[in-house]
């Protein structure tokens, strides 16, 4: 265990901590079955609501990823290439076998409504949110060099997120404006950018291994407190959901990212946490994106299952079929790192 705790404990957990986010996303997920079929909520099952937040841990994760990585090698067409071939291949394999069983068997619709959600265009214009985060991971992964290249050409980097920042509030507001079904229809994606952003500043101090201080714990209390405020005085529908989806979202995925990395430091010298915890939870990390979009697409297959038996089964097989799938797509990134 480490007594001086420093970002970059985050690169050295950071499977760990992917397994931890799809974990807590199917812990949610079963939250919301059980809300969708009535089911008596406990205090347990309220706990499992914050699992949803994981989307953030899983965000910021994402956005320090990417900048580790850009910063060892500034080369935007293999930048490019590593991400689409990484993901993309994995959403067309499960995507489009589930799209055509969904659209033309389950609802007798035509080959082209395929086509118009696996294209995320049925998102945007009908709030249709089955693998929204898919379409959200794309289209960060699409602009990460922009944000890089704004956040990194200041002296002070918080500059760039502050310019990013504005631009992002004014096309929230010019979104709404012009459209609020479009904006109601991508909010759940839409509002999650702020914490990629932040992931990418952080990046950097995971890169020259900061160490996380008083300053970190107590910028995260004041921006926890300034939520709470601002959702006490907000009377503003669009101003509440900014504050709730995103700022809030900011203060929590760092919360939980930060208990989450102290808790596996001092737990580094348990036996059971070296030998049997984090082999788990670096095997889920291992096959997030497998593991997200088969448990998504059985969940709307199978009607939302509340039992916990029934949902432990569907997790199962999630898992089983995401092992063969994460080796397709492991094999087709060699053959791509082979090409060049």
């Amino acid at each position: 265990m480490r007594k001086n705790i420093s970002w970059n404990l985050v690169s050295k957990y950071r499977t760990e901590l992917m397994g931890c986010s799809i974990l807590g996303i199917i812990l949610f997920h079963w939250y919301e079955n059980c809300m969708i079929h009535g089911k008596s909520i406990n205090f347990i099952l309220h706990l499992f609501s914050l699992g949803n937040r994981f989307v953030e841990v899983f965000l910021i994760l994402s956005g320090m990823g990417l900048y580790y990585s850009f910063k060892k090698q500034e080369n935007i067409k293999t930048f490019y290439l590593r991400r689409i071939t990484k993901l993309l291949p994995t959403y067309l394999i499960l995507g489009i076998p589930y799209w055509i069983y969904f659209d033309c068997f389950l609802n007798k619709m035509n080959i082209g409504q395929v086509f118009i959600d696996i294209s995320f265009i049925s998102f945007i214009t009908e709030g249709n949110r089955r693998f929204w985060f898919i379409g959200l991971i794309l289209g960060l992964y699409l602009f990460f060099p922009i944000f890089y290249k704004i956040i990194y050409k200041n002296v002070n980097e918080w500059i760039g997120v502050g310019e990013i920042l504005i631009l992002y509030f004014l096309t929230t507001i010019l979104i709404w404006k012009s459209s609020p079904t479009v904006y109601a229809n991508i909010e759940v994606a839409w509002g999650r950018i702020p914490c990629f952003i932040v992931g990418i500043v952080l990046g950097k101090s995971i890169f020259e291994k900061k160490r996380i201080g008083l300053k970190t714990f107590l910028g995260i209390g004041i921006g926890l407190l300034g939520v709470f405020w601002g959702l006490k005085i907000s009377e503003h529908v669009l101003i509440t959901n900014i504050i709730n989806r995103s700022l809030f979202g900011i203060v929590l995925g760092l919360i939980f990212l930060l208990i989450l990395i102290i808790m596996m430091n001092a737990l580094e010298c348990f036996l059971i946490y070296e030998k049997f915890i984090r082999k788990i939870l670096a095997f889920l990390g291992n096959i997030t994106m497998e593991v997200y979009i088969l448990h998504v697409a059985f969940r709307s297959i199978f009607d939302y299952p509340a039992e916990i038996g029934k949902y432990m089964i569907l997790i199962g097989a999630s898992i089983l079929i995401a092992i063969p799938v994460n080796r397709i797509g492991k094999y087709i990134v060699n053959i791509n790192r082979l090409r060049r």
